[in-house]
């Protein structure tokens, strides 16, 4: 498993695993707009988050296997050098999942951001998704505090956590 920047060549191999992964990720998330899931939508987002990435607001990676093949996404978004705080995100493509990629990404990504030198990383997970919560405990998150009816998913306001850690 690597880590490595989302480039433009990422295009289909990014909408297949997109694609292919849709109803497991809106199981956790909201889910995007159904133009999202073509070449010209996956293009759209590529290039925004490319564009992001150059006005260090964000970076864009992609969890990969040996083999080249996306298992995943890791993100820092909302990046703000004045406070030195980004927010992180993740997925893992749902036959991938229990392998300990998830905890292993997040590792090295905090591992590669270093040169940031950010104080702190934020991130927020669905109070009932035990397995995200284990991934950013294992990795020195601690949960700040709950959120009620943080997030609408599928009709159902859902309960959030909101974990930070301090680097």
């Amino acid at each position: 498993m690597e880590l490595r920047l989302l480039s433009e060549s990422d295009l289909h191999s990014l909408l297949s695993f997109e694609i292919g992964n849709r109803q497991w990720f809106e199981a956790y998330i909201d889910p995007r707009a159904e133009t999202f899931y073509s070449v010209d939508g996956v293009r759209e987002h590529i290039t925004e988050c490319l564009s992001l990435y150059r006005s260090q607001e964000m970076l864009p990676m992609l969890i990969v296997d040996g083999g080249g093949e996306i298992v995943g996404r890791i993100n820092l978004r909302d990046i703000d050098m004045q406070n030195r705080s980004a927010y992180l995100g993740y997925r893992i493509g749902e036959a991938f999942t229990n392998r300990g990629l998830a905890k292993r990404a997040v590792k090295e990504l905090i591992a590669q951001i270093a040169h940031l030198n950010l104080k702190a990383l934020i991130a927020y997970v669905s109070a009932d998704n035990i397995a995200s919560q284990k991934v950013l405990q294992h990795n020195g998150f601690l949960p700040i505090k709950n959120h009620e009816d943080y997030v609408l998913i599928k009709g159902i306001f859902v309960d959030c956590i909101e974990y930070h850690h301090s680097l």
